[in-house]
Formats: C-alpha cells, structure tokens, sequence
C-alpha cells in the first residue's frame, strides 16, 4: 500500500493535507507530522510513524526544504525498501503523486518527472500580467 508522509517546520504539513482533500477529496493514507509545533520530539514522531508501517508499505515523503532539520532527519531513514523523498516541495507535485495510480510501485523517473512539471508552477506572476497587459505573447 502506497502512504504518504509530509512533514515540515511549523505547521505548513499539515496544511498541505488540508488542501488536499479540499482540491483533489484525498487524503487517505496521508499523514502530516508538523515539527516544532508541541513538545513532541520530531524524531519521536517520525520513530511512531515509521513503526506503524508494514514492511510492504511504499512510502513517499515530502519535506519543506533541502538541509533543514525536518529533510535531515528523513535522509536518515532512506534505507527502508520503497521508500522516496521528495524536498523543496510544492502543492502541485504533492497533489501530483498524491493523484497517481497507486496499484502499481512509483519509478524514480515518474517521481522526477512529476517534480520536474511542477517547477513549471512556480512563476512570478506580476511579469505574466505585464506581458498580458503590453500584448506579449507568453506562451
């Protein structure tokens, strides 16, 4: 079974969750572990949260940022079998795999390809409405 684990400093995980069931109405198998946020030690709740797993569990992991302490301690735990992370993530990639069919074991080159299409979302939208503005073509 495909499961999904996002966690973050603060409590953008968990926001992340949210907006998934309000956009796409999913959010089973999703787990959101805020760090920072209570007195809970973060690698106590990713220690909880990988001893819930079964062995057999495909996991994708989304963190908020490369070398922050949240991704340091998930680096830590890439030698589970299945197992990806994904960093520096965005609401368009995590919808993405969330959305992906999950019968069947995710690739390296489909979790890349799907990252590599939501870079394309990330755009400084003033130049947009310039270009549109002026008449630029910005196809």
């Amino acid at each position: 079974m495909r499961k999904i684990l996002i966690a973050s400093h603060g409590n953008l995980a968990q926001g992340f969750k949210s907006a998934a069931k309000i956009i796409v109405g999913k959010e089973e198998n999703v787990e959101a572990i805020n760090a920072y946020v209570d007195e809970i030690n973060l690698n106590d709740k990713l220690e909880n949260y990988f001893n819930s797993l079964d062995e057999n569990d495909e996991l994708i992991i989304f963190s908020d940022m490369f070398g922050g302490s949240v991704n340091q301690s998930l680096m830590q735990r890439l030698n589970r079998a299945n197992t990806h992370l994904i960093t520096g993530t965005n609401l368009p990639v995590f919808l993405e795999i969330l959305l992906m069919d999950d019968s069947v074991l995710l690739t390296s080159s489909a979790i890349e390809e799907a990252i590599n299409g939501s870079k394309d979302q990330l755009m400084y939208v003033n130049k947009l409405v310039q270009a549109t503005s002026s008449g630029d073509d910005f196809d």
